[in-house]
């Protein structure tokens, strides 16, 4: 059975699935799906083969999903079958063009956003509690040691990468590293590390200001000694 599909209308949508024969295991298996509302006049034809369509007749790419306004309801959401029903959505703005993400353990708010020309993520004060100044500054970004490396991944003649391992900066700093248990990995917060480096910084800052008032206060001193000294010679 190759290219054979079926085809169906419900209300005011169109849905085709089509069904292919596997050349290597010899069984037929779901090769695409196309499904949309509000009639474009869009013909379902063989051509688009191999990809899947939601809510458009004539999908681009291998998963081409077209959703409707409002994050709530709307999306794309990949999830786990588990118990604990951990889960991730996915929403581009039709304002401005953002992609943002929620997820299970904060499904009213974005915890991260995708920017046209950027990444940024949600930093809202109305999604945050428990706030407190961070314990970490100069004393622990000069713990931390820039590496070069190669993954196992790169061919030995690819360029190296620089940055920092994971199981060294958890001895300093953890709440920058997340490991996942069922992959059993590591992983690094650079963005957060960059505040970290901000703060340090800052503190730095301090220091050269206080040792230039300590400057400043000794060259005042050394002037009015100069004076003194000045004072007596002219009245001998």
């Amino acid at each position: 059975m190759n290219n054979q599909y079926s085809s169906a209308i419900a209300g005011n949508a169109d849905y085709r699935i089509n069904f292919s024969e596997d050349g290597i295991n010899k069984r037929t298996i779901f090769s695409a799906l196309y499904a949309y509302r509000d009639h474009t006049g869009i013909s379902l034809t063989n051509s688009k083969d191999e990809r899947v369509g939601i809510r458009t007749g004539a999908p681009l790419t291998d998963l081409h999903l077209v959703h409707k306004n409002g994050i709530t309801g709307h999306g794309f959401r990949i999830e786990h079958e588990g118990s604990n029903n951990h889960w991730w959505k996915m929403y581009v703005s039709d304002g401005n063009g953002t992609l943002s993400f929620r997820n299970s353990a904060s499904p009213n708010s974005n915890v991260g956003t995708f920017a046209t020309n950027g990444t940024y993520t949600a930093s809202d004060s109305r999604l945050k509690r428990d706030i407190e100044e961070a314990p970490y500054g100069l004393k622990e970004v000069m713990k931390m040691n820039a590496k070069r490396y190669h993954y196992k991944s790169d061919k030995k003649d690819e360029q190296k990468s620089i940055g920092f391992i994971a199981q060294d900066i958890n001895e300093i700093s953890p709440e920058l590293v997340l490991y996942d248990v069922e992959a059993d990995q590591y992983s690094l917060n650079y963005a957060a590390i960059n505040v970290i480096a901000i703060k340090a910084i800052q503190e730095q800052q301090n220091i050269i200001e206080d040792k230039v008032k300590d400057i400043n206060n000794l060259k005042s001193e050394m002037a009015s000694l100069r004076a003194m000294i000045e004072d007596i010679k002219s009245n001998k």
